[in-house]
């Protein structure tokens, strides 16, 4: 999660599901942090690094105590959804390609597309060439670097694409359905969020749930008429974490759950991780870090 704290730069807080509390990530560098996570090892963390003197963001990775700060990108733009190759020799993310000023003076960002960089030489190479007005939630899916993310064009609404060996632009969908958006886990088990209504004869408010699927087999997993804020599977692919709204109130309650759809569980969200009190957001000042 991130949380920001009047002029300070942004940190990230890692849960802990046992003990249902989280901590505060130091963050003793001038970017804010967002987007985290885990690297296949467990110990590191790939971040966003946004610049609000810039108005860029980069990635960068972390120890899990918040220490070793090292860019891995740097340059003009958005980067954004970073997510790392089973190896976690590469990290795959979006970013913008056009950067213009508005009448207002104001940067706007357009042209998303998908990149990767290495991790060890930080260099980043461009992987898609379709000017989508957004793209995100790039994941690797296999060993060859083949991926999957979601996208959008003109007036299209949220698609997930992966690419034909000629570049083009090839939609992920289904008999049943075509999802909303998926997620990968390091051992390439996929996750999608899809709404049901059609599939249960259900009217009212659009209901989502997720299914998985795990090489050649698709499975519900949950049934719950509820809208979901989010979700995400773990590297391991053995739990799935989702935020429900289910009285569409936007108070949204995390569950977890076996990566089967079993144990469902609640757990309890602190209103502030537990050393709030004690983080010195002034120790988020300009400091000497690894540049790539």
């Amino acid at each position: 999660m991130q949380w920001c704290y009047k002029e300070y730069p942004c940190t990230i807080s890692l849960y802990n599901i046992h003990e249902q509390n989280s901590l505060l990530i130091p963050n003793n560098t001038n970017y804010s942090w967002g987007m985290p996570v885990f690297h296949p090892n467990g110990q590191e963390i790939a971040i966003t690094a946004y610049d609000a003197q810039k108005k860029q963001s980069n990635l960068a990775i972390i120890k899990k105590d918040g220490s070793d700060f090292r860019l891995i990108t740097k340059g003009e733009g958005l980067r954004g959804y970073p997510s790392f190759s089973r190896d976690g020799k590469w990290v795959i993310y979006s970013k913008n390609t056009t950067t213009q000023v508005n009448f207002e003076g104001k940067l706007r960002y357009y042209d998303y597309e998908i990149f990767k960089v290495s991790t060890e030489e930080s260099k980043e190479i461009r992987l898609t060439q379709h000017n989508f007005f957004r793209a995100f939630n790039p994941y690797f899916i296999d060993e060859d670097n083949n991926f999957i993310f979601e996208g959008i064009i003109g007036k299209v609404f949220d698609t997930i694409y992966t690419l034909k060996p000629d570049n083009s632009l090839k939609k992920i969908s289904f008999n049943e359905f075509q999802p909303a958006s998926a997620h990968v886990s390091n051992n390439y088990t996929h996750v999608y969020l899809v709404n049901t209504n059609d599939i249960d004869n259900a009217r009212g408010p659009y209901n989502y749930d997720l299914y998985i699927k795990d090489k050649n087999t698709l499975k519900r997993l949950t049934q719950l008429s509820t809208y979901m804020c989010s979700y995400a599977i773990s590297p391991n692919g053995e739990n799935i974490a989702f935020f429900s709204d289910k009285e569409r109130s936007r108070n949204c309650e995390l569950f977890i759950m076996e990566s089967n759809g079993e144990n469902i569980r609640k757990l309890n969200i602190p209103r502030k991780p537990k050393n709030w009190d004690t983080y010195e957001w002034q120790k988020s000042v300009p400091t000497n870090h690894s540049k790539p």
